[in-house]
């Protein structure tokens, strides 16, 4: 019940068209728009991607509860500082029971502050966040506090 109350109190950012016409068959960089990326998820592309090994808990105040799985691309995962264009990571979201309940991407698709980030989020069907950088309280509001680039992501 906390989980879906914590997801009912971040705006969704979903403006965003089913597709933006990224290239679909790409298994380095996630498409944007929801009617491209569930596809693309549900082919897996992103498990040959350096992953976590299991779901872990999540940070005290992630709204991405109870645990995780974070698989990054190999853009996330070489380099230092602002992270180039192409970089993604994908977030399995795992419900109590231990099943993916949903996923989390991040793609950078251009340089320069939290604009240049694309969100996507849909957790049990749900599409919470389906678009570009701010607004504040949205991915980008939380994301704003990380150490490198508005992402959490931890590379094992």
């Amino acid at each position: 019940m906390t989980a879906l109350a914590i997801a009912l109190s971040i705006p969704a950012c979903t403006d965003s068209p089913r597709s933006f016409g990224d290239e679909v068959a790409d298994p380095d960089v996630p498409p944007r728009g929801e009617g491209d990326i569930d596809g693309w998820i549900a082919v897996g592309h992103y498990v040959s991607w350096r992953c976590e090994p299991a779901p872990v808990d999540v940070r005290l105040g992630s709204p991405h509860r109870p645990q995780t799985r974070t698989c990054s691309n190999v853009l996330i995962v070489d380099g230092t500082g602002e992270f180039p264009v192409g970089a993604a990571s994908v977030k399995e979201m795992f419900d109590d029971a231990g099943q993916i309940m949903g996923y989390g991407v991040s793609r950078k698709v251009a340089a320069g502050g939290a604009d240049g980030w694309y969100w996507y989020e849909k957790t049990r069907g749900r599409v919470l966040a389906d678009g570009m950088g701010p607004p504040a309280g949205s991915c980008s509001g939380c994301h704003s506090g990380a150490a490198r680039d508005f992402t959490w992501v931890v590379v094992p």
